[in-house]
């Protein structure tokens, strides 16, 4: 009896420390702009149902699961970068992969893959996100490539 609760407690240990590990590198991986989460989101500056909108999408990740979309719409300077960040934030903890990238960044990438000929190697790196946030995409100058 002493034996398995020594026993559970150190394999509870260690399942939280492999979570935490997982939760660290893969919000590390993505990409994330720092500070932005929402820990810091102030959500009363929202109106109401977009408050609404976000605390469904940070209390269910089944859009992410089911290939959903999420799109953020708006001025600058509304919060949208700093929602679908602490989205992402919040996906990575219920073990949801996500990559973070800037619309142009994206573009210009994968331009470069494909005048190297690499597009179908960029494009199975990328495969291994769930979710993919591109953020700015109204700020994308396309060069023809």
């Amino acid at each position: 009896m002493v034996i398995s609760a020594i026993y559970r407690d150190f394999v509870n240990k260690e399942v939280a420390d492999r979570y935490q590990k997982r939760v660290q590198r893969w919000t590390r991986d993505a990409g994330l702009p720092v500070a932005k989460s929402f820990t810091n989101l102030n959500l009363a500056e929202l109106s109401a149902s977009v408050q609404q909108q976000v605390i469904a999408l940070k209390d269910q990740a089944d859009w992410a699961h089911h290939a959903g979309n999420v799109l953020l719409i708006g001025p600058s300077g509304v919060g949208k970068s700093h929602i679908a960040a602490a989205l992402a934030h919040q996906l990575i903890e219920r073990e949801v992969r996500v990559k973070w990238f800037s619309a142009t960044a994206l573009v210009q990438s994968l331009q470069k893959a494909k005048r190297d000929l690499d597009l179908m190697t960029a494009m199975t790196r990328m495969d291994k996100y769930q979710v993919l946030v591109i953020d700015d995409i109204g700020y994308v100058k396309k060069n023809r490539c």
